[in-house]
């Protein structure tokens, strides 16, 4: 009994999950969903006599930590999770005879303190995560024939009292932490050549 009860529990959880549903353009995309494709209809939603891009939406709010999903580009970020890579896909989320950089997001909200995560660069830092390194990528990220710098951050909005952190400079000090060294580190957090001081922060 309690092992068909489990299996149910697991077949309604993955279809909770992984829940898609086609839609109409020109409305608001509802909260907790992301636009995964863009197909084309010849008609349809009322447009006698032309071509409508159909939205194929998900619902991924009720998804684990660290779940990934490719989504269309042009679309906010849902909050809690990141973009962690945008790979090339030829006329796809209805842009025909176009390149188009889908983008790799995952799910960071519900992981534990401590918890470390490289990203793309070019997007708001989480709040409760800060930046601790940023490494060098040929082409990485939907930028080809470039040298992209990922970011390195980890979440520390739930560490315990007087935990320290090693942080790269240039970034707001989380609210709740203070600056209580500053150590030299040559060409660390993507500064190739250079003496970086790097902060030392600890929660009071």
């Amino acid at each position: 009994m309690k092992t068909s009860l489990f299996f149910i529990l697991l077949f309604v959880s993955s279809i909770t999950y992984s829940q898609t549903e086609s839609i109409c353009p020109d409305q608001p995309i509802p909260r907790g969903w992301v636009v995964i494709e863009k197909t084309t209809c010849a008609g349809c939603c009322g447009m006698p006599g032309q071509l409508v891009n159909r939205l194929t939406i998900k619902r991924i709010d009720q998804t684990p930590a660290s779940t990934t999903e490719s989504i269309c580009p042009d679309q906010s970020t849902p909050r809690g999770w990141v973009v962690v890579d945008k790979t090339t896909c030829a006329g796809c989320c209805g842009m025909p005879g176009e390149l188009v950089n889908r983008l790799t997001i995952k799910r960071i909200d519900r992981t534990p303190v401590g918890t470390t995560e490289s990203i793309c660069p070019n997007q708001s830092i989480p709040r409760g995560w800060v930046v601790i390194d940023k490494t060098t990528c040929a082409g990485c990220c939907g930028m080809s024939g470039q040298l992209v710098y990922r970011l390195t951050i980890k979440r520390i909005d739930q560490s315990s009292l007087g935990t320290t952190e090693s942080i790269c400079p240039n970034q707001s000090i989380p609210r709740g932490w203070v600056v209580i060294d500053k150590t030299t580190c040559a060409g660390c957090c993507g500064m190739s050549g250079q003496l970086v001081n790097r902060l030392t922060i600890k929660r009071i």
